[in-house]
């Protein structure tokens, strides 16, 4: 089967063909690695190398064509030639299955472009993309609906998400539920001491604390409400943050809290978590119903 896989390049922090990084990259290389004919087209919301790109993650796994192309050129952003590049490489390649992934704008297009080949449209929700701050501009929502009506297929990360979207855009064909998985050679048990030598923490203190995007739209302020209200009752306790410096909403004015802005390469990322006693994951109670797993 052939699968033309369509996804914006930047998500979650990382870029795709530069970190090789997240569900975008892996899925695609294990459906090659099952036999199908994978190509990839990625859309570039920041101005990158632009191209084609073969890629193969291990010596044991199928390479796959990925062609990146730039949003924007100079200050206008640049639409048709994107759907132009999109129309010749379905043209060309003559998909049987168009994957549309990362947000609503990508899930409006791949029904665009589905309907100009012969191919079927299956949308993936890794998130709650009505959530997305850029689904609010008026008209992207009720847009986004009716590709997620009409599409042929619907993969989410989470049995939870899955149901969120049966009951907002009721379908009748089928919805699976395709859950995020781990890397075994980075994530595995660790030496907490050890993790909290290497990133300069104390070794005798309860440490709480979370990784990812730090701001107020998380909940952050929970945990940091939260670890206020432990340090009555555990002596010593130490709160460690790390996220995006770009995003980072550093708790100002608490005792005991230590906070990195340091963007961290994914093999550091496993003992950031094994340095802590408890780590937290930070959900915002407006969005908690929608897209947690």
């Amino acid at each position: 089967m052939k699968i033309l896989v369509l996804t914006k390049r930047q998500y979650m922090a990382k870029d795709l063909i530069d970190d090789h990084f997240g569900r975008f990259w892996e899925l695609p290389f294990e459906l090659a690695a099952l036999g199908h004919d994978i190509k990839g087209l990625t859309l570039s919301y920041r101005s990158r190398a632009e191209g084609d790109f073969f890629e193969r993650p291990r010596k044991d796994k199928p390479a796959i064509a990925w062609s990146s192309v730039n949003l924007m050129r100079g200050y206008f952003p640049q639409i048709e030639r994107y759907a132009r590049r999109a129309l010749e490489i379905a043209q060309q390649f003559r998909p049987d299955i168009i994957w549309a992934c990362s947000d609503a704008y990508h899930a409006i297009f791949g029904r665009w472009l589905a309907k100009r080949t012969t191919a079927r449209h299956v949308i993936d929700l890794y998130d709650n993309f009505e959530a997305f701050s850029a689904s609010k501009i008026p008209g992207v929502l009720s847009a986004f609906r009716r590709a997620v009506k009409a599409a042929d297929g619907v993969t989410a990360f989470s049995a939870r998400l899955a149901g969120h979207v049966e009951r907002s855009c009721p379908r009748t064909k089928p919805t699976v539920v395709i859950e995020n998985g781990i890397r075994k050679d980075l994530f595995g048990p660790r030496n907490k001491n050890a993790c909290r030598e290497r990133l300069g923490l104390p070794i005798d203190r309860v440490i709480i604390g979370t990784a990812g995007a730090l701001d107020k739209s998380r909940g952050i302020e929970t945990l940091f409400q939260a670890f206020r209200a432990l340090t009555h009752e555990i002596d010593d306790l130490h709160l460690a943050l790390a996220g995006p410096p770009d995003r980072i909403h550093t708790p100002l004015g608490i005792p005991g809290a230590a906070a990195s802005n340091r963007r961290a390469p994914a093999r550091l990322i496993p003992a950031r978590f094994w340095r802590m006693t408890g780590a937290a994951i930070c959900l915002a109670r407006r969005n908690q119903r929608d897209r947690s797993g």
